[in-house]
């Protein structure tokens, strides 16, 4: 986990809205280190995981003056199946810890819903 610190997230298991989440190459390699210390030293389980490229998307915004203007952001999406159909949901962050607790937005992409049956070629019935 030292070596590899530029490649991994390190986060507590069981916290939720993006509370403890340490992205590796944006601490220093003493602040790593201890954070790496204190998961192992302690109660509390911690899950490792490696980091992977988010797209920085540009999307307008409405400044306090009322003027439009672009500014960047990360953006996930993910799959919600359900027996009405399937959605996609987006969620967009000027943090790189992507999560609607950490002032990231969430919005419905798309919602679509099963077609009927599906007919392959030939005679049908």
């Amino acid at each position: 986990m030292r070596r590899e610190r530029e490649t991994l997230v390190l986060k507590p298991n069981r916290a939720y809205g993006g509370t403890g989440v340490l992205i590796g190459h944006a601490l220093t390699g003493p602040e790593w280190d201890s954070a790496v210390e204190l998961a192992l030293a302690g109660g509390e389980r911690w899950v490792v995981q490696q980091l992977t490229s988010i797209p920085v998307n540009e999307f307008p915004v409405i400044g306090p003056d009322g003027a439009v203007h672009v500014e960047p952001f990360y953006t996930v999406m993910g799959f919600a199946p359900s027996k009405y159909g399937m959605a996609i949901l987006g969620r967009a962050s000027q943090k790189q810890v992507v999560n609607v607790a950490q002032r990231g937005g969430m919005c419905a992409v798309m919602i679509g819903h099963p077609p009927g049956p599906l007919h392959g070629p030939g005679p049908h019935a």
